[in-house]
């Protein structure tokens, strides 16, 4: 499950992000963003508090991506465009999204996820 809420810890805020058909189409957003996290994050040394998670999404949207705020102030940092396409923000991830990093050692949510992720190591 996406969520990593213990004990009386405030559940995680994540921003959604919406891609709609034309910016996936015409524009490849949704891969731009891809391989920005992937290289912002491993220049940032692959922070284990760092999370993404993508899911296909059957409605306006092609795509769905749910951000931490850590990994949001990484990409804020590298000057990386991805506010434009923020839809909202929720406590829960659903169900069918996946995790785009991989598990960092240091992280004990990543430390329990079985998920393959979408990088490599």
């Amino acid at each position: 499950m996406a969520e990593n809420v213990t004990g009386s810890e405030p559940a995680p805020t994540w921003w959604e992000l919406g891609f709609g058909y034309d910016v996936v189409v015409d524009a490849w957003q949704d891969a731009r963003l891809a391989t920005a996290i992937e290289r912002t994050w491993l220049e940032a040394g692959k922070p284990p508090d760092a999370h993404a998670w993508w899911m296909a999404s059957a409605d306006e949207y092609a795509f769905r991506w749910f951000l931490n705020e850590t990994l949001g102030n990484i990409l804020d940092s590298a000057k990386i465009t991805w506010r434009d396409f923020v839809i909202g923000k929720t406590e829960r991830i659903p169900p069918q999204a996946r995790p785009f990093l991989p598990p960092v050692a240091d992280d004990p949510q990543s430390a329990t996820d079985t998920t393959t992720s979408t990088i490599n190591k």
